[in-house]
């Protein structure tokens, strides 16, 4: 091919991609995701209503750092996406992360990319576990909240087993 040939080829493709990303659907899934704070795209507006899983998995056809934020995205902030059906490739990669794993590739992904958008970069989501406090303890941990300036309560516990851990010098692997 001559030079000519080929720059014509990668306008015309540059057209279209363009063209693309002004399409509605593009917008708003980039638009959820920068109200989200996972993606910084400061020519669009944010967006506040639930995105269609398959407008995602389009647009990241266009933008690959959307796919790299799905798995992380359907685990932690469901409610944001609209889950008619979920392709079985997508399905196996959040299946294996709600069970600590994750070492399978997404749509062309590495699983170490897609797996530091999880809280705390590790894989898996929490389990729940039950206690009984009094009310005291309750207002420690409300007011632990408010001085560290985190979301919720299981995040002080978290903190506060980490600082445990540190200060005995050993790790749990050890302990048992």
């Amino acid at each position: 091919m001559k030079r000519e040939q080929i720059l014509k080829k990668f306008q015309a493709k540059a057209r279209t991609l363009a063209a693309a990303k002004r399409k509605d659907r593009y917008i708003k899934v980039v638009g959820k995701l920068k109200r989200a704070k996972l993606i910084d795209a400061p020519d669009i507006a944010k967006y506040g209503g639930p995105v269609d899983l398959e407008d995602v998995l389009w647009a990241g056809t266009l933008e690959a750092r959307i796919l790299e934020v799905l798995p992380a995205l359907i685990l932690t902030r469901p409610k944001y996406l609209r889950i008619y059906r979920m392709p079985e490739d997508l399905k196996q990669v959040v299946d294996e992360l709600r069970m600590g794993g994750g070492d399978r590739e997404f749509r062309g992904i590495p699983a170490k990319d897609y797996c530091k958008w999880l809280p705390n970069g590790v894989g898996g989501v929490s389990r729940l576990k039950t206690f009984r406090l009094h009310q005291e303890e309750i207002q420690r941990l409300k007011s632990l909240r408010v001085i560290l300036g985190v979301r919720s309560d299981v995040e002080v516990l978290r903190r506060a087993l980490q600082l445990l851990e540190k200060s005995t010098g050993e790790s749990p692997e050890n302990l048992g």
